[in-house]
């Protein structure tokens, strides 16, 4: 992670001061992390799957959400102290996932009507700042979530998704697609989604590849 902007915030705090926040800021154990913006190519990969998962649920009753809406994890079920101060025992992360998908009614964290507690399906799209991030930390974290069943990793400087779907309490299976031909199956879903899709105007830089 970046070095956080603030040391010493409660989730309560953070939570009042996102909805007032010019920037999108990470929580984690009394931290907050202001996150970059992204490149045009993260923007369009970004843009496609929201696109491509709308389609792909109408009608299902599940949704997709950009990343204007926050995702709360819940990491630590230790009581909490009765104080204002920061207990370090409260490692709950709160976070915006580049696309969320919710099956069913929206459950919301801590009661904010502005961050997702239930997740089915959570998707980043990578970029170079961001890629140790979203495939070791977010990893770690995201499947904490008991409603989570999956998380996609979309590269944006070349071809390659790598996802992660559970299979039992405790059990993911790992997969990598990295042809533009693949397609991306998440059949519990009914959601089917090719590379060619998601990668459409995408230009990668020849150096970078």
């Amino acid at each position: 992670m970046a070095q956080p902007n603030r040391l010493d915030s409660t989730i309560q705090e953070y939570l009042w001061e996102e909805q007032r926040s010019e920037v999108k800021r990470d929580f984690y154990i009394g931290r907050v992390y202001a996150m970059a913006g992204g490149s045009p190519n993260h923007s369009r990969i970004a843009t496609n799957l929201l696109t491509e998962l709308s389609l792909s649920l109408r009608g299902k009753g599940c949704e997709a959400f950009n990343s204007d809406l926050k995702v709360g994890v819940k990491t630590s079920n230790k009581p909490k102290r009765k104080s204002r101060t920061v207990d370090p025992t409260d490692e709950d992360f709160v976070t915006y996932p580049d696309c969320s998908v919710v099956c069913g009614k929206l459950e919301y964290y801590k009661d904010d009507r502005y961050t997702l507690a239930n997740p089915a399906l959570l998707f980043e799209v990578l970029s170079p700042s961001t890629r140790n991030y979203d495939r070791v930390f977010k990893l770690e974290q995201y499947q904490k979530i008991p409603s989570l069943k999956a998380y996609v990793m979309i590269d944006s400087e070349k071809v390659r998704v790598e996802y992660f779907t559970k299979v039992a309490k405790g059990q993911w299976l790992q997969s990598t697609l990295i042809e533009l031909e693949n397609e991306l199956l998440l059949d519990e879903w009914g959601i089917t989604l090719t590379l060619n899709s998601l990668y459409a105007r995408v230009e990668f830089d020849e150096e970078a590849e």
